[in-house]
C-alpha cells in the first residue's frame, strides 16, 4: 500500500520489530519546515487490531488529531474488509 501524504510529508528512516502478535514501529516525517520522529506499536489478536502512538507538538501543526484518528482508521478499513472477521479497534492516539 502506499499513501500520498498531505503537505508534502515524505518518510524516511522507517523501522519494525514483530514481537510475538505486536508491531514496534518508529520512523521520521519531514516536510521542507519541520522534522519530527513517530514511533507506536500496533497489537493483533484474532479478532482486534489496536494502534497506540504518541504524537508531538510538530505532527498536530501539520494535521488535526482528529483528522489523522479518521486516515488511519479509514486505512485499516481498507485493509481489513466489511468480511473480515476483525473487529477494528479505534485508533488510540496520545499527544506528548
Amino acid at each position: 500500500m502506499c499513501c500520498e501524504f498531505p503537505m508534502g510529508v515524505k518518510i524516511k528512516e522507517p523501522k519494525k520489530n514483530w514481537t510475538g502478535n505486536v508491531l514496534s514501529f518508529s520512523f521520521k516525517a519531514k516536510t521542507n519546515f519541520i522534522n519530527t520522529s513517530l514511533s507506536g506499536k500496533i497489537t493483533v489478536t484474532d479478532s482486534l487490531v489496536v494502534l497506540k502512538s504518541d504524537l508531538s507538538a510538530n505532527v498536530t501543526a501539520l494535521i488535526s488529531e482528529d483528522k489523522l484518528q479518521r486516515i488511519i482508521n479509514d486505512l485499516l478499513d481498507e485493509l481489513f474488509q466489511p468480511e473480515s472477521d476483525y473487529n477494528i479497534n479505534k485508533i488510540n492516539l496520545q499527544m506528548n
